[in-house]
């Protein structure tokens, strides 16, 4: 039989700041939105395995004598964002929208943490033309659009851009150091 003990930690906290403004003059519709974001995430895990417990009644990894085994875990990263958006309507049928976020990621090396990252949008409601008024009662909205954007990419583990050298005993590496593995 063995005894097997798990522990695990969990952290994130979030940070959200917004405005919006909006105007309207005459048939021109004007909106500025403008926001900060941070997010901060911490993990950590440690796993710990021994055979042949001692006292099946109160089982613990000291009371036991057999052959031990052990994992852990680590991650910690964190992002920071500034993003804004500017829509302009023109009596709701001529629309224009671009968007842009500046984010940053310590998955990243320092030189490499930020981008920009923008996009815009133009679109035709058409169906507020007036060659549309006679499908008005069953057709309400009908807009065409075209857009153009850049999303950035952080989907990978943490500290992927620090070189390492996993630890392994003497007999079992794979590099040489002064002529010895």
């Amino acid at each position: 039989s063995k005894y097997q003990m798990k522990q695990f930690f969990e952290t994130t906290n979030a940070i959200n700041i917004f405005a919006t403004y909006s105007k309207d003059i005459d048939d021109h519709s004007f909106s500025v939105m403008g926001g900060y974001n941070q997010e901060n995430w911490y993990y950590e895990s440690l796993k710990a395995t021994r055979e042949d417990p001692i006292n099946q009644g109160l089982p613990s990894i000291s009371q036991s004598t057999g052959t031990i085994t052990s994992e852990d875990s680590f991650k910690e990263y964190a992002l920071r964002s500034l993003f804004y958006r500017l829509t302009y309507s023109y009596k709701g049928k001529y629309l224009v929208e671009a968007n842009g976020r500046y984010d940053g990621s310590s998955k990243f090396p320092k030189k490499s943490r930020f981008g920009f990252f923008p996009s815009f949008s133009v679109g035709w409601n058409v169906a507020r033309e007036a060659f549309m008024e006679s499908t008005a009662g069953w057709l309400g909205e009908l807009k065409l659009r075209g857009s153009w954007g850049q999303i950035g990419n952080q989907a990978i583990d943490p500290y992927q851009f620090t070189p390492v050298m996993s630890a392994y005993p003497a007999n079992e590496v794979n590099w040489i150091v002064n002529g010895d593995k």
